[in-house]
């Protein structure tokens, strides 16, 4: 580093490298190959980090998302401050994220029942905590290899093989690195894979395909072969999973990638016909499977609406539910970390709730989940807590994915993500950070 500062002092000068000896000229291109390797070799660690959120060597059994990200890109962040503190650069985006975190961290109201450290943190510093992980994406993406990441998802696939085929294999090889794995073939689920069910498998399987806007998009362009693989394993995977909300988010995503795609109207309005008519197809032949997958495509065929009965989709969306029915009453939120059960019980008691879930015991059921619940890290949550402060941190994290011409197929995969995850979760961070910098530095 020190030869690195001395050559940037001789250009100064008007010295160039050719004017230095031949030995300190080795050390120069040494220092800057060894340099490259050090921020490569970060990157991609932050890389397979970001993208791993459910896994951790040291678990922490009441999270499903796990630390190691967070550890990890702590961890890389002080290497590079201490190594290269030049690859640093502040935007002003990162400074207006970091107000938001601040914000939503201390958005309590004092008069408020109080609630444990574990609680308060995981309801009110999801921002702050994805911080690290979007700062490291974006400071080292230049240096993330796509090669790395066809890899991860060829991991993903090969566990998500092995657990269907070898379930002790897997058991011994991966469980410990889950806290939970909710596989239940005899429920209609599918494999977990390396993430704690099949819902959140299918949220990673829609992320890769994605992913393919946003991460090194001229890349995937050269090397098709690679994309097609990308394409191919996440499809296969959403399938074994049998993941209803994978399923559901892939046609929206499908959709909306479809709608962006440079091709004629004519093509478009056919391959939406396909799409509809396989649809149809597909949940007139599946409608005795008892795939979660399966349920979502037979209640698609028949009547859409009939998605909202599904355990899966009710059980994710009750959360935004339950914060959105109190808006009128109370825009600014609550100010409460904790779970209010009042609310809850009377949202899922509406006239609106009584039409999306007709059922008094599936009602019965969301509530009983809702109570359960020992924090609201969810958007749900966030909108009980903070009111119309939480949609407006929502949007700002949504609208971050700019810059490129699908910027509606990331943003309603973002979307479906928060509805499903906290903001902590790396993977929201890894596509956060990958695209500021894109913008920054007009890839795309």
């Amino acid at each position: 580093m020190k030869n690195i500062e001395t050559s940037k002092q001789l250009r100064l000068c008007g010295v160039t490298c050719a004017a230095l000896p031949a030995s300190e000229q080795r050390l120069l291109t040494l220092d800057r190959r060894l340099t490259q390797r050090f921020l490569a070799w970060c990157a991609n660690v932050i890389l397979v980090a970001s993208l791993l959120p459910y896994v951790s060597p040291v678990v922490i059994t009441s999270m499903d998302v796990q630390l190691m990200s967070l550890a990890v890109a702590c961890a890389v962040l002080m290497l590079l401050l201490m190594v290269t503190p030049g690859v640093f650069t502040l935007y002003r985006t990162d400074l207006v994220l970091l107000a938001a975190g601040i914000f939503t961290l201390l958005y309590l109201d004092p008069h408020m029942p109080s609630a444990d450290i574990e609680t308060s943190l995981r309801a009110c510093a999801p921002i702050i905590l994805g911080l690290p992980v979007y700062y490291s994406v974006r400071t080292l993406y230049r240096y993330m290899l796509p090669q790395v990441f066809v890899g991860v998802v060829a991991l993903y696939l090969v566990v998500l093989v092995v657990q269907l085929v070898f379930p002790s294999l897997y058991n011994a090889a991966a469980g410990h690195l889950l806290s939970e794995a909710r596989f239940a073939a005899e429920e209609g689920r599918g494999p977990n894979g390396l993430t704690n069910e099949p819902s959140m498998m299918g949220n990673m399987c829609v992320l890769f395909a994605v992913s393919l806007y946003f991460f090194h998009r001229s890349f995937w362009q050269r090397h098709r072969r690679a994309r097609l693989f990308v394409l191919l394993a996440s499809g296969l995977m959403l399938l074994i999973t049998k993941s209803a909300t994978g399923v559901f988010l892939a046609l929206v995503v499908f959709i909306a990638a479809l709608l962006a795609a440079k091709t004629s109207k004519k093509m478009k309005s056919i391959f939406l016909a396909t799409m509809a008519g396989a649809v149809l197809l597909s949940g007139s032949l599946l409608s005795v499977s008892d795939s979660r997958g399966a349920i979502v495509l037979t209640s698609l065929a028949s009547n859409p609406l009939l998605i909202f009965q599904d355990q899966s989709f009710a059980t994710r969306l009750t959360g935004t539910f339950v914060g959105t029915y109190a808006l009128p009453e109370q825009p600014f939120g609550n100010g409460s970390a904790r779970q209010d059960i009042g609310l809850t019980n009377a949202a899922l008691n509406s006239d609106l709730a009584i039409s999306l879930w007709p059922s008094s015991t599936m009602r019965d059921l969301l509530v009983a989940v809702i109570a359960s619940r020992s924090n609201i890290s969810g958007i749900g949550g966030m909108i009980q807590r903070m009111g119309i402060f939480a949609i407006l941190a929502t949007l700002l994290i949504v609208f971050l994915t700019r810059g490129f011409r699908e910027k509606w197929v990331v943003r309603l995969f973002v979307l479906g993500l928060l509805l499903n995850a906290s903001m902590f979760i790396p993977t929201l961070w890894f596509i956060v950070g990958s695209c500021v910098e894109l913008q920054a530095t007009k890839e795309i």
